[in-house]
C-alpha cells in the first residue's frame, strides 16, 4: 500500500481550524480542491455521532502540472515503462 501524504493536529474549534488552514495553504499556492466531512458522513449514513473531523484534499494546479507533463507511464503486456519526453527511462 502506497502512502503519501501528512497529517497535523491542530487545537481549535473545526471551523476556524478549516479557515487557517485553508489561508496558510493558499500563501503557497494551494486550493482546497475537496472537503470530505466526516462527522456528517458517518451521522447521515450510519446515525453515529462523530467529532468533528474534516479531510481535505489541496492541490497546487502549477506544481502538480509540471510533475506531471513530462512523464508518461505505459503499461503493456511487454512490461511497464517510464517516459519523459519521449524516452524510456526503465529498461
Amino acid at each position: 500500500m502506497s502512502h503519501y501524504g501528512f497529517s497535523v493536529t491542530l487545537s481549535g474549534q473545526i471551523d476556524d481550524v478549516v479557515e487557517r488552514v485553508t489561508t496558510a495553504l493558499q500563501a503557497e499556492k494551494f486550493g482546497i480542491v475537496t472537503t470530505i466531512d466526516v462527522q456528517a458522513i458517518f451521522k447521515a449514513k450510519l446515525e453515529i455521532d462523530h467529532r468533528p473531523y474534516r479531510i481535505l484534499g489541496a492541490c497546487n494546479p502549477n506544481l502538480g502540472f509540471s510533475w506531471e507533463q513530462p512523464y508518461s507511464f505505459n503499461h503493456s503486456r511487454r512490461g511497464n515503462r517510464l517516459f519523459r519526453n519521449g524516452q524510456n527511462l526503465v529498461r
